[in-house]
């Protein structure tokens, strides 16, 4: 806040002459008296607001006013004289008019009058003077101290310092493969005064230290994911040399077994999902159909679970069932992010009902393990969807071409069922088979009976084995007949029990290759055959196959690296 007093010059009253008349002898002599009265010298000093919180104070301001030094009369009457007396206030109008183009309000105080004498005229002038003289000296060093504080404010409000270097180093970061660069919040100072210029000289050296000081970690990073990148490069090198030799030699092996059709080996498959068996599972069931009801028959060969039954087909929503818990299970993402899967959702619906039962029923079983699967009796087929969720909660993406599921297990017998004799083709006696609905490819295995019939996974001949240890497959029929046949005559399959025997798993077994978070399968069972159930399971252990084995690197994963900065700003305050 600054305050001035401005001189102002009022008129002083005109010298007058009063007169009396004396008598001397017979005639009249007048006798004069010059006076001289001064009012109307004044100064005053308005105040102006300024950016800085500063207030001064002027003196007040005075008029001085003269009165006549001494006053004589004659006979009577009078007569004045008016005189102009004036100021020079030259000094604080420039000091005012200063401050007014530096931005600063200017307002005037009161004026104070005071009487003088004649005699004292000079001197209250010159004290008047002198006043504003002072006053005028405040106010060019108020001014100059608000353009001083003001160029601080404008200069150092939002000062980053020096960035140049540090950008640059960013930038050539940025450009370089598989470093992830992250900008934090800045990290703001604390505001200095705008008129102490040693501490923003001290804010600006400590910024520019930390702003410099961010450049030997940016760069070493820089080196760092170089070195990966190379390293990288040259194992990926190595890796495509070694698959390029597999796959000759995956080809020469299916020319010379007369192999036909699009079909993958175990070793060319890159899986990242792991589902591990989860004996430690929690599950609760979240929604059961009107139509279906807990069952108290007993689970026989199924094991564990929750056994439901009907005994109409039921369209729509069947049972959602959630299981928690979950610590064997997870997916490994394409940049190597391993996701654990906490939680997975079955979702079942439209289970067909086709009263093969002795007792009318159909049946869904649950069991307590997800990897474990379920068992579907009674009924032609169920609708399962499956969603895979992360520790966070959320649906976990799984990428095309690194998540695969393997549907083990996929019996087919075909055979002359009024002649009752199982044969390698024919009709349907029990066969097994899952359509892929959504969320995934299916995809044929090397050397497996199961191939791909559009979006099916099913065997189109016969592919089960001798079961009656007399080398023969017999099946009972839901009318009480049975179909049987020598096994050499009615199947493809030459060995023992490949159902039960974990080398020789991949015949009965087709892929799923999963693309999303979840996969809506179609499990279906064409069967005639009375009182049998159908286990199904989605694993990811994918059973090794027949022919060449892969025995070169594995496909490296590039390392990658991580590096954040920040700039600094301060702020001056008024």
């Amino acid at each position: 806040m600054i305050i001035r007093s401005k001189t102002k010059a009022e008129p002083i009253t005109k010298p007058f002459l009063r007169y009396k008349l004396y008598k001397k002898g017979k005639m009249l002599v007048t006798s004069s008296v010059a006076g001289l009265s001064i009012v109307g010298m004044m100064v005053t000093l308005s105040q102006g607001q300024v950016h800085a919180d500063t207030t001064t104070s002027a003196s007040t301001t005075q008029t001085a006013n003269a009165t006549p030094t001494q006053q004589s009369t004659a006979n009577s009457g009078s007569n004045s004289v008016t005189n102009q007396v004036t100021v020079d206030h030259s000094t604080l109008d420039n000091a005012v008019n200063a401050a007014k183009q530096a931005g600063m309000k200017v307002e005037n105080k009161p004026t104070v009058s005071q009487t003088v004498q004649e005699s004292d005229v000079p001197k209250a002038r010159q004290d008047i003077q002198a006043n504003e003289s002072s006053q005028a000296s405040e106010i060019n060093q108020k001014v100059a101290n608000y353009k001083h504080d003001k160029q601080n404010y404008d200069d150092y409000s939002g000062y980053k310092g020096d960035t140049s270097k540090l950008d640059a180093s960013v930038q050539k970061a940025q450009n370089t493969a598989g470093l992830t660069v992250i900008k934090d919040a800045d990290h703001v100072q604390a505001p200095v005064d705008a008129s102490d210029d040693q501490a923003i000289n001290n804010t600006k050296d400590k910024i520019q230290k930390d702003t410099d000081g961010q450049i030997p970690s940016i760069e070493n990073a820089i080196v760092t994911q170089v070195h990966n990148n190379e390293d990288y490069a040259n194992k990926e090198a190595a890796y495509q040399a070694a698959q390029q030799k597999y796959q000759q030699e995956v080809a020469d092996w299916k020319a010379s077994h007369n192999v036909t059709g699009n079909t993958i080996s175990a070793s060319e498959i890159n899986q990242q999902l792991i589902l591990g068996h989860e004996p430690n599972a929690t599950h609760t069931i979240n929604y059961v159909s009107s139509f279906l009801t807990p069952s108290s028959d007993l689970l026989n060969e199924t094991g564990k679970g929750e056994l439901y039954e009907t005994r109409s087909s039921i369209t729509g929503e069947v049972l959602q069932v959630t299981y928690n818990n979950l610590t064997h299970s997870s997916y490994t993402d394409g940049n190597g992010n391993k996701h654990l899967i906490s939680k997975i959702v079955f979702t079942f619906s439209d289970l067909n009902h086709n009263a093969m039962k002795v007792n009318g029923k159909s049946y869904l079983i649950i069991k307590d393990d997800p990897a474990a699967g379920f068992w579907y009796e009674g009924s032609n087929g169920v609708t399962l969807k499956e969603t895979f969720y992360g520790q966070d909660g959320n649906p976990i993406n799984i990428e095309p071409g690194t998540g695969f599921l393997a549907i083990t297990s996929l019996n087919a017998a075909y055979g002359n069922i009024p002649a009752g004799t199982v044969e390698k083709n024919g009709s349907p006696v029990h066969v097994e088979s899952v359509s892929v609905l959504n969320g995934g490819t299916p995809i044929a295995l090397l050397g497996s009976s199961i191939q791909v019939m559009g979006n099916q996974l099913v065997s189109p001949s016969t592919n089960d084995y001798a079961n009656d240890g007399k080398g023969n497959l017999v099946f009972g029929l839901h009318d009480g007949t049975t179909v049987s046949s020598p096994q050499s005559a009615s199947t493809t399959w030459q060995g023992d029990n490949w159902d039960g025997n974990s080398s020789e798993t991949y015949w009965g077994t087709g892929l799923v290759s999963l693309n999303g978070s979840s996969i809506t399968l179609r499990f279906e069972s064409a069967t005639q055959v009375r009182d049998e159930g159908t286990w199904a399971t989605t694993q990811t252990i994918i059973p090794q196959t027949p022919g060449p084995i892969y025995d070169g690197p594995e496909k490296p994963t590039l390392k990658t690296t991580e590096i954040s900065y920040h700039h600094d700003v301060t702020h001056a305050k008024k």
